[in-house]
């Protein structure tokens, strides 16, 4: 099933992932069930891992940060979280996932991320979101790599 391409103003779907989609896969086992599969079966993803990504939808985010455009959850751990993350994130330890941290209004967009693209943390984040009812879910792929490659701007605590 292919993702229609959207060329509308404040559309940042060329850059985040779409995590709902991500966890609808045909043939994917129901949540907590277990399978084993023999790894030769696996196949890579033809679209992964991704050679570039749309730095104009990257400033787009960006820009929107100050005026309060999406919630932006760090999935990396406390110690990297430290020393550089996007500007208003909140850490969310996916060890410990804590609802609290998630707004009370479950349409607020809310974008997760972590290290880079091989990086799972994100969607662990994004699932929890999910499962507490919120409907504006987003991951960023390449995480807090792509973001300072794309020289935006970082934060320290």
């Amino acid at each position: 099933e292919e993702r229609p391409v959207r060329d509308e103003p404040g559309d940042l779907s060329s850059l985040l992932g779409d995590i709902q989609r991500e966890a609808q896969v045909a043939g994917s086992p129901a949540r907590g069930d277990v399978r084993q599969i023999p790894v030769a079966s696996i196949e890579p993803h033809p679209d992964q891992p991704r050679r570039s990504f749309a730095e104009a939808a990257l400033d787009e985010l960006a820009q929107s940060i100050p005026n309060g455009g999406a919630k932006i959850f760090d999935n990396n751990n406390r110690e990297f979280f430290q020393k550089n993350h996007i500007p208003t994130a909140t850490h969310m330890d996916t060890n410990a996932l804590n609802a609290s941290l998630l707004p009370g209004d479950k349409s607020t967009p809310l974008v997760f991320y972590c290290m880079n693209k091989l990086c799972m943390a994100s969607h662990a984040g994004a699932r929890f979101a999910l499962g507490y009812g919120h409907t504006n879910v987003r991951i960023l792929p390449e995480g807090i790599q792509g973001w300072m490659k794309a020289g935006q701007a970082v934060e320290t605590q």
